[in-house]
């Protein structure tokens, strides 16, 4: 199959994820990350793929299939390859139009609404891959968001996409620029800020069992962990125990660990309220 130029011009560049980025796009790879996609409202603008990859798609791309056949594009492996300017094993690649940006009273105020509910708060996580294993493990044990604090990866580039497997495609993530004032919002709602936190005020991660029903766990990266400056807005601080003289996990270890505590102990999160905004929306507090 030939191609349209335009696409193939942008798939020669798919290494150079900020370039297609500053052209609106989102790039996506793999069929697991295709399916998410395809489920999600993002707008598709092509999926190109081997023809036994497509096929495995069936019936998530039958829809897509039928009202855009002009964006479905089956490609044999060499041709994959030398589309993409290097050798790919995943099978399908897709590109999609990023979503705009949505006030950021629209989250405060649905946040508010609900009872309860738990969030990620990522402290200058700078490794995309880190956030989309964050994200994968926070839509997983059903957290209900990610706010990416200043010096956080873009959720959407396509190594935090392919990290999370597609699960950046489904989540709501807000964007901050105001670390402090945003905790300090939160707060006001009634969360609980927990620090992912080793220090003379933290406490071992058994020991907490009781959350309240809104709650927000703050994990920095790995080279310094949570800003000196956020630790006195948060209520608590917790660690988690080391053996053998090792001193840390991953953060996305680390996340998935806290994670699957506070999501147990918590007095029963209901339905994620920010569900109707995760498919299309990227909100931004500024």
């Amino acid at each position: 199959m030939t191609l349209p130029s335009q696409l193939r011009d942008l798939l020669s560049t798919w290494t150079d994820g900020d370039n297609l980025a500053q052209q609106g796009y989102v790039q996506v790879e793999g069929a697991e990350a295709v399916r998410w996609l395809l489920a999600s409202q993002l707008t598709i603008h092509a999926i190109i793929g081997k023809p036994s990859t497509l096929q495995s798609l069936a019936p998530e791309i039958d829809a897509f299939r039928a009202a855009q056949p002009q964006s479905i594009h089956a490609l044999s492996k060499p041709e994959l390859a030398e589309a993409l300017a290097f050798r790919f094993d995943r099978g399908v690649v897709a590109l999609a139009i990023q979503p705009n940006p949505v006030a950021q009273q629209t989250w405060l105020q649905t946040l508010d609404h609900q009872e309860g509910w738990g969030l990620i708060f990522a402290d200058s996580i700078h490794d995309p891959r880190n956030v989309g294993a964050i994200i994968r493990s926070g839509r997983c044990f059903g957290c209900d968001g990610i706010i990416l604090g200043p010096g956080s990866a873009n959720h959407m580039s396509r190594r935090a996409i392919r990290a999370g497997v597609g699960h950046p495609l489904q989540w709501p993530a807000l964007t901050c620029d105001d670390a402090i004032d945003c905790l300090q919002r939160l707060r006001q709602q009634g969360a609980a800020i927990i620090a992912g936190h080793r220090g003379p005020q933290s406490r071992p991660l058994s020991t907490i069992q009781d959350i309240a029903r809104r709650w927000v766990l703050v994990m920095g990266n790995e080279d310094r962990g949570v800003h000196p400056e956020l630790l006195p807005h948060c209520t608590h601080h917790c660690h988690i125990p080391m053996s053998n003289d090792c001193d840390s996990l991953n953060v996305g270890a680390a996340t998935a660990v806290l994670l699957h505590h506070f999501v147990a102990i918590s007095p029963g999160n209901s339905p994620s309220c920010l569900t109707a905004y995760a498919p299309s929306s990227h909100h931004r507090i500024s």
